[in-house]
């Protein structure tokens, strides 16, 4: 039986899909429950799972486990998972749930109730109060007229820069303490849920990474061996978020990384460039650091539509570095060279993909001339996104910062019989990932080469050319990363392969 259980909700949820509740609480459930067959080896030997991101929750994060849950089933593996609750989200992936394997148990922990976010709109009047006050006194002490324009401008510089360290200090006290608070629950959630000699190993998956210290409690805890899996890396990114770019968020981040790492019994890591630099900074830990990709999926997501239009489409989030500007403006170039409408190209965008940086994108189409060649769709549930990325003739990834790191969609997209665009710098994780595959792997910078690429697939589609999945080696796909997971896990624990 697939069970679904929100703590926050005085009832066990059972079933696939939207649950309903039959009274039974948290404190009740145990892995004997977790199967009809209460003899079987899952019964008997499970992992529990620390990860915010997981089904039903609708995210790219939650696919890692998602998938691996099916490998862990067949490995003989029961999976406890705490996740956040589903309460509240804009779009839950039922369908996702219902995929998982019926030795899946998955409790909802709800965001915590935090007091500090109050503190926002207080904060932002008081900013704006001080800096008013600031310029008030500023221009009352004025420098003379014999000050050089340098220092006026200096002074305000400084204030500026001040403001600035101020509000990134603020804001990763706040993300620290919302994702700690989080992290915390979910462990004493973990704490009910264990099982002595039933569960094996304590899982944390991550981002958000303060899982990673709540779970090495937890496992300390239950004397049980910590598995720390890393989506992306910790305080080795690269591109960290602005407003989180500050020394509080790397200390307290350095602290937490380097507790859970001498503790872990293994480090997983998603691509074998972030393993290098993470076996570099933790030279004590090289032996336990493994590194398994993603992988793609053998089978294809269903049948590609065709329409008259060449469709380019993106589906996920635009933040940080995914700047879509470059593909606006490349596209702009192709319309307007080629002399075309919006029947007969268009870009479309599905997800978190309203603004770029603070602009709207459609301002950002406005602006490259294509305002009229754009369409974006709101974060839709996976038979929508199926269906979205089936009608394209060429999928797009995004511009990232990130070069040790493969965006999960780059897997996906090998699912579709679709041209793969995918923005990447020579020698990074993903240009090594897609070398000889067929795709296109533009760098950032080679606006002439992305204009190039554009038009030539476009015209390929006008005269009637279809593409083909992007097809990548057999040890690249999921199943063998999960085999090759799963075969370190047992022999790290020292527990033989069920049969």
């Amino acid at each position: 039986m697939l069970l679904y259980l929100a703590p926050g909700v005085p009832g066990r949820r059972t079933g696939r899909g939207p649950l309903t509740t039959t009274g039974a609480g948290i404190s009740d459930l145990r892995a004997s429950d977790a199967a009809p067959d209460a003899a079987s080896e899952r019964s008997r030997r499970r992992l529990l799972l620390l990860s915010y991101h997981f089904p039903p929750e609708n995210s790219v994060g939650s696919r890692r486990w998602q998938k691996l849950a099916r490998f862990a089933h067949e490995r003989g593996w029961g999976l406890d998972v705490i996740a956040v609750d589903a309460a509240g989200m804009p779009a839950p992936d039922w369908e996702g749930f219902a995929e998982l394997p019926d030795s899946v148990r998955v409790y909802g922990v709800p965001e915590p109730k935090d007091w500090s976010r109050h503190l926002d709109p207080v904060l932002v009047r008081a900013s704006g109060w001080l800096r008013s006050l600031q310029a008030r006194v500023f221009r009352r002490n004025r420098p003379t007229a014999s000050a050089s324009p340098g220092e006026e401008k200096g002074a305000g510089s400084g204030r500026s820069n001040r403001s600035r360290r101020w509000r990134r200090t603020y804001h990763s006290w706040r993300y620290l303490r919302t994702h700690r608070l989080w992290a915390t629950a979910a462990a004493e959630v973990g704490r009910r849920v264990l099982e002595p000699g039933v569960h094996r190993a304590v899982i944390t998956c991550g981002p958000p990474h303060m899982v990673h210290d709540a779970g090495r409690q937890l496992a300390a805890h239950a004397g049980l061996p910590l598995v720390m899996d890393l989506r992306d890396l910790w305080t080795l990114l690269l591109n960290v978020p602005e407003e989180l770019d500050s020394p509080l968020w790397f200390r307290h981040a350095r602290d937490a990384e380097r507790r859970a790492v001498a503790a872990a019994a293994l480090v997983v890591t998603n691509t074998d460039a972030a393993g290098e630099e993470m076996r570099a900074a933790y030279p004590e830990a090289r032996d336990r650091i493994v590194s398994i990709l993603n992988g793609y999926d053998d089978e294809p997501a269903g049948a590609s539509q065709y329409p008259a239009c060449f469709i380019i489409a993106y589906a996920g989030s635009i933040y940080i570095d995914r700047d879509p500007r470059p593909l606006l403006r490349a596209t702009g170039r192709i319309v307007r060279e080629l002399g075309l409408g919006p029947e007969q190209l268009r870009v479309e965008f599905m997800g978190d993909v309203w603004t770029s940086r603070g602009t709207p994108v459609a301002t950002i189409a406005e602006q490259e001339g294509v305002g009229a060649f754009l369409k974006l769709h709101p974060i839709g549930a996976r038979p929508r996104v199926r269906a979205f990325l089936s009608q394209a003739a060429l999928l797009v990834s995004l511009p990232q910062d990130i070069s040790t790191a493969i965006p999960s969609k780059i897997f996906e997209y090998t699912q579709y019989d679709a041209w793969l665009l995918a923005f990447a710098d020579p020698e990074s994780a993903t240009d090594l990932l897609l070398r000889g595959t067929g795709a296109d792997v533009v760098a950032l910078d080679d606006f002439d080469k992305l204009v190039a690429v554009l038009r030539a697939r476009y015209l390929a589609y006008a005269r009637g050319e279809r593409p083909a999945r992007v097809r990548l080696p057999v040890e690249l796909s999921r199943q063998a990363q999960a085999q090759r997971l799963f075969d370190e896990l047992e022999r790290r624990l020292g527990v033989p392969r069920a049969r």
